[in-house]
C-alpha cells in the first residue's frame, strides 16, 4: 500500500453534549466520544482502520481533560496496526480555545512538517484520501475542506453551508443558518422552494499546508482572536477566506454524523443497508450482520437487516429490525425492537416495544404482556438504567445507573 504523505489529527476534547447519555459513563463522569461503541466497534478504531487502508501511518489524537485522553489512549495505545499514535500533551488544555486553536498550538507543539488532516472523531467518512490529497497538490492550495451534499431541512441549525465558484474554491461560510439565510442563498421566494435544492455543509474535516499552519500561528490578528475563541468553522475558516487564502472544497462521497441520537441512528440505517460504504461484510436483504460468531435465534423469531455481536440471544415471536444488537443482549420471547442501538449486556424483557432508541450498556428493560413497556422517538438511556413494566418513554434522555418506575409516561425534551 502506498504511504499517504500526511498526518492526521482526530479532534476528541468534546465534551459529547449531543449524543449523551453515551457520552456520560456515571452522572458526572464523561465518556469520549471517540470510544462509544458504533456496530461492534469503537468509533475510533473505525476511523483508524479507515485512515490506515489509504496509507495513513501517522495519527495525533487531540484530547482535552484526562477523561477524554486516557479512555482514548487505553482503547487503541500507541501503536494500531501499521499507525502510530500521539497524543497531545496535558499542558495544552488550559490554553486551548477552540478547534481552530488546538490545531494550531498542538502542530506547532510536534513542528508538524506534512500536510495536516483534521478530522472529528464523531462522524464517519466515504472519502477517497488519494483523490483529496491529489487535488490539495494539483490547485496549490493552503487548505481544502471536506464538504457533503445535503438538504436545507437538514442543514437548518445544525450545519455550517458552504460557498464555492466554478474552480471549487470556497468563497464564503454560513455557520448554521436560518430559515431566512437559507432562502437567501440559494434565491429562493419561500421555504418549500429550497427542499429540491442541494446545498454543501461542512463535514468538519480539513486538509491544511504546514507552511500555512506555520503562518496562520504567527498571524497577530489571529493571536487576538485565540484569546477568545478560534472554532473552525465559525472562525479559523471564514477568517482565511477572508484574508484571501487558498481555500477549496471537495465532496465526500458520503458522511455519517454520530453526534446526536438521531443522527446516529440514521448513519447506522445507511451502513446496515449498505447505502453507505465501509469495510464491513455485504450480506442479502434480509440476512442479519453477524459479528464473529453465530446468535441464538429462535426459530420463530424475526431478524431483518441487523448487526447481532456474540452471545445474542433471541427468543420466540420476537422481531428485530433494522438494528444493532451488541454482544451479550438477551430479547425475550415477543419483544419488538426496529431501527434502534442495543448496547453490550442488555436485557430485554416480552412484549417490550423498542423504536428509534439508543440503549447503553447492560440496559435492564423489563416487560409483561398486561404491562407492556414502550421505548421510542430517539429516547437514549445510559449505562445500567432499569425500566420498570409499563413505562413509555418518548424523546427521553436518562442518565446512567437511573431507576424508572411506574405506569407513566415520561417525556423529555
Amino acid at each position: 500500500m502506498d504511504r499517504l504523505p500526511i498526518v492526521a489529527m482526530g479532534l476528541a476534547a468534546g465534551r459529547g453534549e449531543r449524543v449523551r447519555p453515551l457520552t456520560l459513563k456515571g452522572t458526572n463522569y464523561l465518556r469520549s466520544k471517540a470510544v462509544i461503541r458504533f456496530m461492534g466497534r469503537r468509533i475510533i478504531h473505525w476511523q483508524l482502520n479507515w485512515l490506515g487502508e489509504q496509507g495513513v501511518q501517522n495519527v495525533l489524537i487531540v484530547a482535552k481533560g484526562m477523561e477524554n485522553r486516557y479512555q482514548v489512549k487505553s482503547n487503541v495505545g500507541y501503536q494500531y496496526h501499521d499507525i502510530a499514535v500521539y497524543y497531545s500533551p496535558p499542558i495544552l488544555d488550559a490554553l486551548d480555545t477552540g478547534s481552530g486553536d488546538a490545531t494550531l498550538r498542538n502542530a506547532s507543539y510536534f513542528a508538524l512538517e506534512q500536510p495536516i488532516l483534521v478530522f472529528p472523531v464523531d462522524s464517519l467518512f466515504d472519502l477517497d484520501l488519494k483523490n483529496m490529497y491529489q487535488m490539495f497538490e494539483d490547485t496549490r492550495a493552503d487548505a481544502v475542506v471536506v464538504t457533503a451534499e445535503t438538504a436545507a431541512s437538514h442543514i437548518l441549525g445544525r450545519y455550517g453551508v458552504i460557498l464555492t465558484d466554478d474552480s471549487c474554491r470556497i468563497r464564503a461560510f454560513k455557520e448554521k443558518p436560518s430559515v431566512e439565510q437559507l432562502m437567501t442563498l440559494a434565491n429562493a421566494s419561500s421555504w418549500e422552494d429550497t427542499q429540491p435544492l442541494p446545498f454543501w455543509m461542512n463535514a468538519g474535516v480539513y486538509l491544511l499546508r504546514p507552511e500555512v499552519v506555520k503562518e496562520l500561528n504567527e498571524s497577530p490578528a489571529l493571536q487576538v482572536m485565540r484569546r477568545e475563541r478560534l472554532d473552525f468553522g465559525k472562525d479559523l475558516l471564514p477568517w482565511m477566506v477572508k484574508e484571501q487564502f487558498k481555500v477549496h472544497a471537495y465532496p465526500a462521497n458520503d458522511v455519517g454524523d454520530l453526534g446526536n441520537i438521531p443522527d446516529f441512528l440514521e448513519t447506522m440505517q445507511r451502513v446496515l443497508t449498505g447505502k453507505m460504504a465501509f469495510d464491513w461484510p455485504r450480506r442479502p436483504v434480509g440476512e442479519p450482520f453477524v459479528n464473529r460468531a453465530k446468535p441464538r435465534i429462535h426459530p420463530t423469531a424475526t431478524v431483518e437487516q441487523s448487526y447481532l455481536g456474540v452471545n445474542v440471544q433471541i427468543g420466540p415471536y420476537a422481531k428485530v429490525r433494522n438494528s444493532t444488537l451488541a454482544d451479550d443482549v438477551t430479547v425475550e420471547p415477543y419483544a419488538e425492537i426496529s431501527e434502534s442501538h442495543i448496547d453490550e449486556g442488555c436485557y430485554i424483557e416480552s412484549y417490550a416495544h423498542i423504536e428509534q432508541a439508543l440503549l447503553g450498556v447492560m440496559v435492564k428493560v423489563l416487560s409483561s404482556g398486561d404491562r407492556p413497556t414502550v421505548i421510542v422517538q430517539y429516547s437514549g438511556l445510559g449505562d445500567e438504567v432499569t425500566v420498570e413494566s409499563g413505562v413509555r418513554l418518548e424523546g427521553a434522555i436518562i442518565d446512567p445507573r437511573t431507576h424508572i418506575y411506574g405506569d407513566k409516561v415520561v417525556e423529555f425534551g
